[in-house]
């Protein structure tokens, strides 16, 4: 009898190990799935907007306009003012205006508000994003770049390309200090090094326009 009761306490235990490692699965499997989803979004999202950039000259002939249609739990739409694309980090994501509370390290990449935009000349577009191993971590890898190194930017209708030109690191002090040639239009990319102090700021100068017109480039090398 007491033989029989130790074994059915066994296999009481055994079914709810099972138990919680099938719940731990499921969790871990939903989460992945939902940033799966998450990330195929933007992805569309983004080759939407590259889209629309080239064919933004069409004349007003040639555009056809398509019913919009509405469907029930429709993911919330998300307008993107430009791509921020940087080959070395594997990194291709869409930016927000300004005033969306989008806009915000939590979030996305975050266009600072004492950046100007990059058709302001001799202007500084300045971005910051999380390093670490959350989902919102698109700088991780910003301490990998080196000088030389390419970082685009579709913005307005063309494809900027600007070249990594210097980085150094500073104290977080809430403000990030920039030493930059002001002669230049510059992008800098702003992030945490994680477990430490400090940040990585990198200086990228603008080397190429790229203006996008009906399949056609037209190149303005500066």
């Amino acid at each position: 009898m007491q033989i029989r009761k130790v074994k059915n306490r066994k296999c009481l235990l055994t079914l709810i190990g099972i138990f919680f490692i099938v719940i731990s699965f499921a969790i871990v499997f939903n989460k992945y799935f939902n940033n799966y989803k998450v990330k195929k979004i933007e992805e569309e999202k983004i080759e939407q907007f590259l889209e629309e950039t080239v064919y933004e000259e069409v004349s007003q002939e040639e555009i056809i306009d398509e019913p919009v249609i509405e469907e029930e739990n429709q993911p919330e739409k998300i307008n993107y003012i430009a791509v921020l694309e940087i080959p070395k980090m594997n990194l291709k994501r869409g930016l927000v205006d300004r005033n969306s509370w989008r806009n915000n390290v939590n979030y996305n990449i975050q266009i600072l508000n004492s950046s100007d935009m990059p058709e302001v000349e001799n202007g500084n577009f300045i971005l910051a994003a999380h390093s670490g191993n959350s989902v919102v971590s698109y700088f991780t890898n910003l301490k990998y770049m080196d000088k030389q190194d390419l970082v685009y930017l579709f913005y307005n209708g063309q494809k900027l390309t600007y070249k990594v030109v210097d980085m150094y690191d500073i104290e977080k002090t809430g403000k990030a200090k920039i030493v930059r040639n002001k002669d230049k239009n510059t992008l800098t990319l702003i992030s945490c090094r994680n477990g430490t102090n400090y940040q990585i700021v990198v200086i990228c100068e603008l080397i190429e326009k790229e203006v996008m017109w009906w399949k056609k480039t037209i190149y303005l090398i500066l």
